[in-house]
């Protein structure tokens, strides 16, 4: 999170609480907190309005970040500072359109200002313009001076391009300095043991693999257990997003246990989890790409019951991830996307959604709601296990059935996770997904419209082998 400006109208003390609240991830009272104190301050004062923006913005509430960042530019119009704030609560907002229009008034008064070249290449890859975007990225790197502190998030950026144009290594290397900017959400750097480095022999040695980033990280990391292993090492994880009960499965681990409990667990040396393609110096054809969790055989029994196999093919669906994550408006795809589906009468179809999200199923709609019987990741692996198909935007529930060998379609957003920046329709992280890459922003329907017809001819499969094996 970048700094706060200074508000000389505000308690020193009351903006350190704010900034606290925000690093501690209880946005709901640093917003209310800081409405109450505004109650009593100027309505119209520009700085109040922009700090209120910030904070409304860092605390993930995107839209109304956007609606105070529009009447701060309204009292202060062609300002630089509330033009290029209020480009970044477009973009969180889905508007990555919009935030270019507002950037290019930025950039007009100062064309030099690298944080908002920066962001204008966010924008414009975020539409599908990408080597616009990488030229800017370039055209800053070349004119920082070494040590500029901006060269770091250009480094990052960077990476994903990198991906992009087949030099892996190169690009998971800058992908790394994500943990430096804070971006992967769990940091390790109390454990007392080394981290493991390159060129290390693990022969012998327990290796603590750290998660990292959100849940869909740490399923797509746990496979590089298999790379330890088959060099003699004894892997293990902490996970730091509950999903110790579900990687406890996971192909070669020895040992799982939460972030917290970190501290009871002997090791010899450990590593952050999104480093480990680079410390093992793989390539993007050596990953492992096979199936590596399993749900647990105690609730296959439970799920069974609620999914039976035979008859109709299965299909589970998964629109919406955490609407915490900066991206999520830009993965999630509308629940009314998949209506042209849901008229098959030979395809039972099965939700896969929980908690946000699920009222978007409309009434009287084939889709079961499982929500109340997803209790946990265990449930949501055993419910997977039970279906022939899983369609999911880009959520960790799509790395969980891909992790399981299970068959899945993602739709997959134009500016996409750096596991999918490969091009293509097939993965080497997962053999089992295939890409429906979106074309426009915003737009999900030629996704579903490749889709649909495959579809079709999976469930007339499904009711052919049905039919014969009754004969």
């Amino acid at each position: 999170m970048k700094p706060l400006p200074r508000i000389p109208d505000l308690p020193t003390e009351f903006q350190a609480t704010i900034e606290w609240l925000l690093r501690v991830e209880d946005y709901v009272l640093a917003k209310s907190l800081l409405e109450r104190v505004l109650a009593y301050g100027p309505q119209n004062n520009p700085a109040l309005m922009d700090y209120q923006a910030m904070v409304l913005y860092h605390g993930k509430f995107y839209q109304e970040a956007q609606e105070v960042a529009e009447r701060t530019l309204r009292v202060l119009p062609g300002n630089a500072n509330a033009s290029y704030n209020l480009a970044r609560c477009q973009n969180a907002s889905g508007r990555p359109d919009l935030a270019e229009r507002s950037m290019k008034a930025v950039l007009k008064a100062n064309p030099q200002w690298p944080s908002a070249i920066i962001d204008m290449a966010v924008y414009v890859c975020s539409q599908g313009r990408f080597e616009e975007a990488y030229e800017m990225l370039l055209q800053v790197q070349n004119a920082l001076p070494a040590g500029h502190s901006e060269l770091d998030i250009v480094r990052f950026n960077l990476g994903w391009h990198l991906i992009r144009k087949g030099k892996f290594k190169e690009g998971m290397d800058c992908l790394r300095i994500g943990r430096k900017l804070r971006i992967w959400g769990a940091y390790s750097n109390n454990l007392k043991k080394p981290v493991l480095e390159k060129h290390t022999n693990v022969q012998g040695k327990r290796i603590l693999i750290v998660g990292e980033g959100g849940a869909g990280d740490e399923i797509i990391n746990a496979r590089f257990a298999q790379v330890l292993k088959s060099r003699g090492a004894v892997p293990m994880m902490v996970s730091n997003q509950k999903l110790e009960g579900l990687l406890s499965g996971a192909r070669d681990l020895a040992v799982v246990s939460s972030g917290k409990e970190s501290a009871n667990i002997e090791f010899d040396y450990w590593v952050p989890a999104m480093d480990m393609p680079q410390i093992l110096e793989l390539d993007l054809h050596e990953i492992p790409s096979g199936a590596y969790l399993q749900a647990p055989s105690t609730l296959m029994s439970k799920w069974r019951n609620i999914i039976p196999a035979g008859g109709k093919l299965k299909v589970g669906l998964r629109w919406q991830g955490n609407p915490l994550y900066e991206r999520d408006l830009y993965r999630s795809v509308p629940f009314t996307e998949f209506g042209v589906f849901l008229e098959n009468p030979d395809i039972e179809f099965y939700s896969l959604q929980r908690d946000s999200g699920v009222e978007e199923i409309i009434p009287g709609s084939p889709v079961k709601d499982l929500s109340s019987e997803l209790k946990t990741w265990e449930d949501a692996a055993a419910a997977i296990s039970c279906l022939d198909l899983v369609i999911s935007s880009c959520t960790s529930i799509a790395h969980l059935a891909a992790a399981l060998g299970k068959k899945t379609w993602v739709y997959t957003p134009i500016n996409h996770y750096y596991i999918w920046a490969s091009p293509g329709e097939k993965s080497a992280w997962y053999p089992d997904v295939t890409l429906f890459r979106q074309k426009t922003f915003k737009e999900w329907s030629d996704c579903t419209n490749q889709m649909k017809p495959l579809l079709e001819a999976l469930s007339l499969r499904s009711k052919s082998e049905n039919l014969e094996v009754k004969i």
